[in-house]
């Protein structure tokens, strides 16, 4: 019987306090332990589990654990398979070397790990690379292949058609696989410009979208959502939606992230986490009200990063309390049977709910693409334009005076 194990080498520690991650294979009462060339410190190391926790970079790191785990089971089976004796010098030589080779500069996992760590991008962006590693790593298990010898030649229409069908049992939404499939095309034009490769099959494999349902209230069903008489514990969440809305569809992380310094002569400032771009929204005084409801008591704007550990945390409470808003009877008991009135609300509601209240008054697209930070016609004259603040406040406070008071 064989395996491979993680184990931390305590007996080997810098006076940094890292100590080496050991790899371990076990087979006929025998053990062969290599390097890893990872370095953590104890608390970092769940010995139980055997990865890395509580490391800024340990996504990574377990998924790069994850390879060197797949590829020498793959190794074993391989031996086993092909009748020959198992010994140590034969496992380093056949195991060992082919794991360095698996990692070598022209493999497909390699580039991919490697640009899922490119800290010219975005931390968020890399998570999203880090979730399609893991799904391409949980693909090639699937299929009993070690994915450090896929190589860039190996990455074919064919690939990408079967990787995409494997997907839909996990993935049923067409344009959620699409970013699995687009972050393995942008990987493919890494490695052409790098001269890694020649080989690039997207030429004849289309990522084709599908439109997204609706996601916008209409005026009346958003008048009965704010007026709605929630449970006590659910009104801090629709006050959050309120908030989102009275503030065009601000994204929960820039909301949770905002700070008391943001907030300058009467204007939320802030720079948008998801492009970069800078807004600079009136502060109305309904959004005032709310504020000071949850006014955070240090640096916060909000008190929502005083009471959860990240902001996805509070996300993920948010929506899910969203979506059961609605009628709630008490049984026996005191069980609780809820009918949502909304079951799929998300905060995303809010941004397309105010785009759409704001065009069925008229207010001009230019001046919507405006609000929400897109560009209209020209992109290239709209980088040189400087938007009048003066009419997004307006068409905030005219989409906010119609769906509070009914006044156009």
């Amino acid at each position: 019987m064989a395996n491979v194990s993680f184990y931390l080498d305590r007996r080997h520690v810098r006076p940094d306090g890292t100590a080496p991650i050991r790899l371990a294979i076990r087979f006929n009462y025998k053990t062969v332990m290599a390097s890893t060339d990872i370095r953590i410190t104890p608390d970092q190391w769940h010995p139980t589990l055997s990865r890395v926790v509580g490391h800024p970079r340990r996504k990574q790191l377990n998924s790069f654990l994850d390879t060197l785990r797949l590829d020498a089971e793959q190794g074993l089976r391989d031996l086993v398979a092909s009748g020959e004796t198992l010994t140590p010098d034969l496992v380093r030589s056949r195991i060992l070397s082919r794991g360095k080779a698996s990692n070598s500069r022209s493999s497909f996992i390699n580039v991919f790990s490697r640009v899922s760590e490119d800290t010219r991008i975005k931390e968020r962006t890399r998570e999203i690379y880090r979730a399609t590693l893991k799904k391409i790593i949980l693909y090639a298990d699937s299929l009993g292949i070690d994915p450090g010898t896929w190589k860039f030649e190996d990455i074919t229409r064919s690939w990408l058609a079967d990787f995409d069908a494997w997907l839909m049992d996990c993935s049923p939404s067409k344009n959620a696989r699409n970013i699995h499939l687009r972050n393995i095309r942008h990987v493919c034009n890494v490695a052409v410009a790098e001269h890694i490769t020649t080989f690039y099959d997207f030429r004849s494999f289309h990522i084709k979208a599908v439109p997204t349902a609706k996601r916008s209230l209409s005026v009346e069903k958003l008048r009965q959502l704010f007026s709605l008489d929630v449970e006590p514990y659910q009104r801090k969440y629709l006050d959050c939606f309120k908030l989102i809305f009275y503030l065009i569809g601000i994204n929960t992380i820039d909301l949770c992230h905002l700070r008391k310094t943001d907030l300058v002569e009467g204007r939320i400032e802030y720079r948008r986490s998801k492009t970069g771009r800078n807004y600079s929204i009136r502060l109305e005084p309904e959004a005032e009200e709310i504020i000071s409801r949850y006014a955070g008591k240090g640096e916060w704007l909000l008190d929502i990063l005083d009471r959860y550990v990240n902001f996805k945390d509070f996300a993920h409470r948010l929506n899910e309390n969203l979506q059961k808003m609605g009628e709630v009877e008490v049984g026996k008991h005191g069980k609780k049977t809820r009918e949502p009135l909304f079951p799929n609300l998300t905060t995303y509601w809010a941004r397309h709910s105010w785009a759409t209240i704001a065009a069925s008054l008229d207010i001009p697209n230019e001046t919507i693409a405006a609000a929400l930070g897109h560009s209209y016609g020209n992109r290239t004259t709209a980088i040189y334009i400087d938007f009048d603040t003066k009419k997004i406040d307006a068409a905030n406070r005219k989409v906010i005076d119609w769906v509070l008071y009914g006044k156009k």
